[in-house]
Formats: structure tokens, sequence, C-alpha cells
């Protein structure tokens, strides 16, 4: 992949897990303020290239439950680990 000169950039990567602390599958976890995003795997993990370096805010969405945001700083180069884990408890939808 091609990159920017002087454009300084690293990696998130990380695990989600449901309220009862269980990997969870197809969370979307997203960049604030960058346009970037990840679906986690059958092992709740998920990994985020070209995050531009500094202080990032990284939040994860999945239906039914409260998205969740945690801050990381992102090194040139390097990767930083965040792992969410959503609380409280399942939004159950009743029938229309």
């Amino acid at each position: 992949a091609l990159t920017s000169v002087g454009l300084a950039q690293g990696t998130i990567t990380g695990v989600v897990t449901n309220p009862q602390g269980a990997f969870l599958q197809g969370a979307e976890v997203t960049v604030e303020g960058t346009g970037l995003s990840a679906t986690t795997d059958s092992t709740g993990r998920f990994r985020i290239d070209g995050v531009p370096a500094g202080a990032a805010r990284v939040t994860a969405n999945y239906l039914g439950l409260p998205a969740i945001t945690e801050s990381t700083t992102v090194a040139n180069g390097q990767q930083a680990q965040v792992n969410l884990g959503f609380k409280g408890d399942t939004i159950v939808l009743g029938a229309f």
C-alpha cells in the first residue's frame, strides 16, 4: 500500500466482547473522524490499518447494545491495542 510522504500512520487492533464477556462477532468498529472501520471476526478481533498517528477515539457498535468508545494513542508504524467491552443488558426489541 502506498502512503503519502510524511503522513504518520499506525494500526489499531483489539477485541470486542459482549456484556457477558464472550467474544462478539459482527460488531462494527470505527475510528472517529477518519471514515476507517472494521467488522469483528468470529473471535471478536478487529484490525484497522492506516490510522493517522496521534490521539484516536475508537467506537464499537452492535445492534441492541449501546455504543462504546475508548481512547488510545497511535504511534507512527506501531500497533495500538484497544479492547472494547460492552456493558449492561442487551436491549430486546418488542414486537411491532
